[in-house]
């Protein structure tokens, strides 16, 4: 076998395996997301209603802003987001590699790079934090 057919070889291998683990990571995430969880959830006996948010890239937990346990606005100013002019009621939170965060907007700007180094990589990382007035959904 000559140097060029050990190379292509290997080369067509690990793709294979991307192709692979791309496919069942797909495969499980569409499985998981078509079971509905909680649609009949009504917040009781001092329970803390929290939901997880996503933009299709990115994923956040969206908390109460102010509850018994905690007030999230005595740890994040709201004085420090553009755009406030009332008391938000839900504060969202995402942590996550920070090029991947400031790079990837949106899946059109997913780079290869960018993906491995979040995944596999350690790197700086980032915090997503969003406040809300209402419920989005």
């Amino acid at each position: 076998m000559t140097f060029f057919n050990k190379t292509l070889s290997f080369i067509l291998l690990f793709l294979e395996v991307i192709l692979l683990f791309l496919s069942t990571y797909l495969t499980i995430a569409l499985i998981g997301a078509s079971f509905p969880i909680n649609t009949d959830y009504n917040p009781e006996n001092g329970e803390i209603e929290i939901f997880v948010t996503s933009n299709g890239i990115h994923t956040d937990v969206c908390l109460p802003v102010e509850t018994t346990l905690i007030k999230w606005t005595e740890f994040i100013d709201t004085k420090t987001f553009r755009g406030i002019k009332q008391s938000p009621k839900f504060i969202s939170i995402g942590w996550g590699d920070k090029g991947f965060f400031l790079d990837t907007p949106s899946w059109s700007d997913l780079k290869a790079s960018a993906a491995i180094n979040a995944a596999f990589l350690p790197s700086s990382t980032a915090m997503h934090v969003t406040y809300f007035l209402k419920k989005t959904y």
